[in-house]
């Protein structure tokens, strides 16, 4: 506090004297560092300061709890952007899991981490799709006109009943598949089921006749339960044969589903010389039977073979 000093005002220009307003702007704007400087100021103005009220002692009664309202903040000026803002990411709005679901959860992915990973493929699965190609296309009058022969036909002054058409190798024709399903060939039942299912999807469902068999087609063969099979019938139209099988070579000695060579040379001989026969063997050829691979077309089903050996053979067993 400050106070008026008892001075004379007579003789005193009246418009002259400082307010106490004007001290207190004088005050806010010099912004005393101490009290000793604010009273020199004071002084100056014409105030003295007053002594600072002394406490009493004495057992002093606490004021009461009044809540007080927390102060609000100032409002912020909106600063300009500095750079990229950062993108929000979406908030989960379905309900959280139950118990229940979370322990379904888990245990479902434990029991895929203990399930073993399938076996990688025999045949190298960039090739797959033209290995099969090259093995069940064949050659029909499928493609373009053939005016060469169409020209023969007028220079021979034969009648054109049919405009000729070039041969193209095709899948159009669809195969007949047979697959091995006896005791040796069961460390590749899943390589199986992969081929067959590449073969499906590529040939085509309604093309592809496929036929389960033991020891040789010739015992018995069929798509359902093992008292229904008969024995391996010829189409009436010539479509590729695939034969999936180790053709006796592997398996227990004693099983009875290990043919020996001279069983598969009577099935393969028992058929029509113009049905082309290719055979996938998953052991390498140095244990294929001789006397079969003048019949029928083997590749090694394994890493090692390409659509070119595949074509290769398969162009051989046509010139025969």
């Amino acid at each position: 506090m400050s106070m008026r000093r008892q001075e004379s005002l007579e003789g005193v220009d009246r418009e002259a004297l400082i307010s106490v307003r004007e001290v207190v702007i004088a005050l806010k704007r010099l912004r005393p560092r101490n009290a000793s400087t604010c009273a020199r100021l004071l002084d100056v103005l014409g105030f003295e300061a007053a002594a600072p009220a002394r406490r009493k002692r004495g057992r002093t009664t606490p004021a009461p709890d009044v809540p007080v309202a927390p102060p609000t903040p100032p409002a912020r000026e909106p600063s300009a952007p500095s750079g990229p803002r950062e993108r929000l990411q979406s908030v989960r709005t379905e309900p959280p899991q139950s118990v229940a679901t979370a322990n379904t959860a888990l245990s479902t992915e434990r029991v895929r981490s203990s399930q073993p990973e399938p076996p990688a493929p025999l045949f190298e699965p960039r090739w797959v799709r033209d290995i099969i190609v090259s093995m069940l296309a064949t050659a029909a009058p499928l493609g373009d006109y053939d005016i060469d022969a169409l020209l023969t036909l007028l220079a021979d002054a034969k009648p054109i009943v049919d405009i000729p058409r070039q041969r193209v190798r095709t899948l159009s024709r669809g195969a007949h598949l047979l697959v091995d399903v006896g005791e040796p060939m069961e460390p590749f039942a899943a390589d199986q089921d992969r081929l067959v299912g590449d073969i499906l999807r590529i040939v085509g469902k309604d093309l592809v006749d496929v036929l389960s068999f033991r020891r040789t087609p010739a015992f018995g063969c069929g798509s359902g339960p093992l008292w229904t099979w008969k024995p391996y019938q010829v189409p009436r139209t010539v479509l590729p044969l695939v034969v999936i099988s180790d053709l006796g070579v592997g398996g227990p000695p004693a099983s009875a589903d290990r043919a020996n060579e001279g069983e598969w040379k009577a099935f393969l001989d028992a058929l029509p010389a113009q049905l082309p026969v290719v055979v996938l063997n998953p052991y390498p050829p140095r244990r294929w039977p001789r006397a079969l691979r003048r019949r029928a077309a083997i590749l090694q089903w394994d890493r090692v073979t390409s659509p070119r050996l595949a074509w290769l053979a398969q162009t051989a067993l046509e010139r025969r």
